[in-house]
């Protein structure tokens, strides 16, 4: 976050969060209408491979909340909103929902395009970690659409150690096939990329 630029347009600190939920919450919408992720968590829910719900409620990195209420996916992205004019502020604060609607649509690459490091902006595309992992796999680019699946414990029981082998990697096999195809969703359907990580 820039604080320097979120106060020269004339709010405080603690008005930041609201409107990044605000933004946040109009995208999740957006994503929800063209790419449909409720279908995709039904998929999982219903999936033969038993894929168990987390059980616990996920805090997200970003400190946002959640809006899309789905059992197994999550939007991990930070919302720039200081990244936003004056006039489109008020869009987001009074204007009608088709309008903020399009303020979003029109917006959100350069919301969600985390490039503000130690007092400047960066135009190139490097790594970020948007969760609290130290894995390599669970970084992403700065300018992905970066969506969380994660699961609780085997709805299926293995009994012997080959059964659940067996089923990790026919897990392993499904979560690339659905990995992909999400993404490609997204990138035909928002003109973005994205990154999937699971866990």
């Amino acid at each position: 976050m820039n604080e320097e630029r979120w106060q020269s347009l004339g709010y405080n600190i603690d008005d930041y969060k609201k409107f990044a939920n605000v933004y946040k919450r109009i995208f999740e919408g957006i994503l929800e209408s063209k790419v449909h992720l409720s279908s995709y968590d039904r998929a999982l829910e219903t999936s033969e491979l038993g894929f168990g719900p987390i059980g616990r409620k996920i805090e997200l990195k970003s400190g946002l909340d959640e809006f899309l209420n789905l059992k197994y996916i999550w939007i991990l992205n930070n919302f720039y909103v200081e990244k936003l004019s004056k006039d489109q502020l008020a869009i987001l604060a009074n204007g009608s929902d088709l309008d903020k609607q399009s303020l979003v649509l029109n917006t959100f690459k350069d919301v969600i395009l985390s490039n503000y490091h130690r007092g400047e902006y960066i135009n190139q595309r490097y790594k970020i970690n948007l969760t609290d992992s130290t894995s390599i796999n669970d970084f992403s680019f700065n300018d992905e659409l970066v969506i969380g699946i994660y699961f609780g414990e085997n709805k299926v029981k293995s009994d012997t150690k080959e059964q659940y082998l067996e089923l990790y990697n026919k897990k392993k096999e499904y979560l690339n096939k659905f990995s992909e195809q999400l993404i490609n969703d997204i990138k035909n359907n928002l003109g973005v990329e994205a990154k999937i990580l699971t866990r």
